[in-house]
């Protein structure tokens, strides 16, 4: 196990971090192996339904960004758009995720804006996902481009 929480959960939250951390350490295992593609199905499946355990979010965009690279130089255009659309779309659930489980436990409202600090969005993503969807002449996924591009030029990111 990476590390030992147990002691610092309540229950209901303890049994579900610690499936997290037992698919983390899957994860990790097999990505040693050079399996990048399972380990990175392995936690595409973990999140499936949105949640607050925002490591394994930011492992498996690692993972897809390499495959990314990788789909890249192969010219496998439009399975980079697919990964990058899916990142966009895992990282605006898991926010919302944690804007509504922290706002019940802080009993304060949490916006998604709250935990932007915790997003795993870069612009590589959207670079990447310029050069496939260019590549195909993908209108659509070209605009979600350029869209989260000019998203890290306002921040100063």
């Amino acid at each position: 196990m990476l590390i030992d929480i147990t002691d610092y959960l309540d229950v209901p939250a303890r049994d579900e971090a610690l499936v997290k951390l037992d698919i983390l350490d899957r994860f990790e295992g097999l990505k040693i192996k050079g399996q990048i593609r399972e380990a990175a199905d392995l936690l595409e499946d973990s999140c499936k339904e949105p949640h607050i355990f925002h490591g394994h979010y930011n492992r498996l965009f690692t993972a897809w960004r390499q495959l990314n690279k990788e789909d890249l130089a192969s010219c496998n255009y439009n399975d980079v758009i697919e990964r990058v659309i899916k990142t966009i779309k895992l990282n605006d659930e898991m926010l919302a995720e944690m804007s509504t489980y922290w706002s019940k436990q802080h009993s304060v409202r949490r916006t998604k804006a709250y935990f932007s600090k915790y997003s795993h969005i870069k612009i590589s993503d959207g670079k990447a996902l310029m050069k496939a969807a260019t590549a195909v002449q993908d209108k659509k996924a070209i605009k979600v481009a350029e869209k989260l591009i000019n998203s890290f030029a306002k921040d100063g990111v």
